[in-house]
């Protein structure tokens, strides 16, 4: 070997032994076990579990399709982030339809039977907006908890009409909403009659929650 040179150490072949300690640290974290409305469609598509996944503000609603009633309608539990308030500590007007848009998600998932995701890959329909009205009573403030309530107004040929409530702690309304979402078959982008394995859980659920 030239002078000089320098002989690269051979890689040692001995593993290092894994901490305990690391192993007890790694043991104080297991993954949050699923919801009962989490379990039946976690493992539907890759997608859909990572949704599942999501940590808080969003929290899966807990359902029971047998005790749907016109007090007890398709519900979602939240709690205000800071992230989602203005300056003075209060929601910002825009993130409301996102709590719309979560609950409406939730609902299609847990109650139809379908997430927006499998509706697209496997039947080929979406479900656009046509339109949503927004209302306020009251504020909600960072770290407040509140649910969204979800009921279904009217069912037509190709519309969903849904009227959202969102209510605080002391069960008072803050905020409601009306949206309008039609389906659409995605090749013609043109809304189509509601598919009756689409149609039937929604009239189902419609007739539960209507006083």
């Amino acid at each position: 070997m030239p002078a000089g040179s320098l002989r690269r150490p051979a890689a040692s072949t001995t593993s290092r032994p894994t901490s305990n300690t690391s192993v007890r640290k790694a043991a104080q974290f297991p993954p949050r076990p699923p919801s009962p409305s989490q379990t039946s469609w976690a493992s539907e598509s890759p997608s859909d579990a990572l949704f599942f996944s999501m940590p808080a503000p969003y929290h899966p609603a807990m359902t029971d399709s047998a005790q749907f009633s016109p007090d007890r309608p398709f519900s979602c539990p939240r709690i205000v982030q800071w992230g989602e308030c203005d300056p003075a500590g209060m929601v910002y007007t825009t993130q409301f339809l996102d709590y719309v848009m979560e609950t409406l998600e939730a609902f299609w998932r847990d109650v139809i039977g379908f997430s927006f995701l499998r509706l697209h890959k496997e039947l080929g329909y979406g479900s656009p907006t046509v339109s949503t009205k927004l209302d306020f009573q009251r504020a909600l403030k960072g770290g407040e908890p509140f649910t969204v309530e979800l009921r279904v107004e009217k069912l037509s040929r190709s519309t969903i009409t849904y009227d959202f409530k969102g209510r605080n702690a002391a069960g008072e309304v803050c905020f409601t909403a009306a949206h309008i979402s039609c389906i659409v078959d995605e090749k013609i982008l043109k809304s189509v009659e509601i598919p009756e394995r689409i149609r039937t859980p929604i009239e189902t659920y419609r007739q539960a929650t209507t006083a």
